[in-house]
């Protein structure tokens, strides 16, 4: 069972591990910041780091979603293929507010729920609209997330010509 947002997947490519590189290196541009207020939009798919043999990226999108996974990988020589092991999670602060914003509301839902005990009078739909919101605030992150991790999945399948294996 999942309980949250994360996604790590194992692709199996032909080609060498320098060829991986080269093809990755060519989709990913150098994080810019204020990217939407630029004047030379990219061609390129992600934005981030590559090193010998890892990457850190994330792809650039042209509107807003919090919950975008952040994509880090290895890439590594396997004997006859190249296996690339990539894990995908959202930013700890996103993840952070989250929590935060569940716990409040549930810490809410207990006061609130002692103080309608002592004074004589339960508010019956209290309960269902703190389940209610509770759930909302699981599967929206957990959508959006699983939403733009497909899509990254798709384009890191297609980057290095491989089959998720695991």
């Amino acid at each position: 069972m999942i309980l949250l947002p994360v996604d790590n997947i194992t692709l199996k490519s032909n080609l060498t591990r320098e060829e991986a590189i080269v093809r990755l290196s060519a989709k990913v541009d150098h994080v810019k910041y204020f990217r939407g207020f630029s004047k030379n939009k990219t061609t390129k798919l992600y934005e981030g780091k590559i090193s010998e043999n890892c990457f850190k990226i994330r792809r650039i999108i042209s509107y807003r979603n919090s919950y975008l996974p952040r994509i880090s990988g290895t890439i590594e020589k396997d004997i006859n293929d190249t296996l690339i092991n990539v894990k995908m999670r959202l930013h700890i602060f996103i993840l952070f507010i989250q929590i935060v914003w569940s716990i409040g509301w549930f810490t809410g839902f207990i006061v609130t729920l002692i103080s309608s005990i002592n004074n004589g009078r339960l508010d019956t739909s209290l309960p269902f609209i703190t389940i209610c919101f509770l759930l909302f605030a699981y599967i929206l992150p957990l959508w959006a997330f699983k939403y733009e991790s497909n899509k990254s999945k798709v384009d890191l399948k297609n980057i290095f010509e491989a089959v998720v294996i695991k």
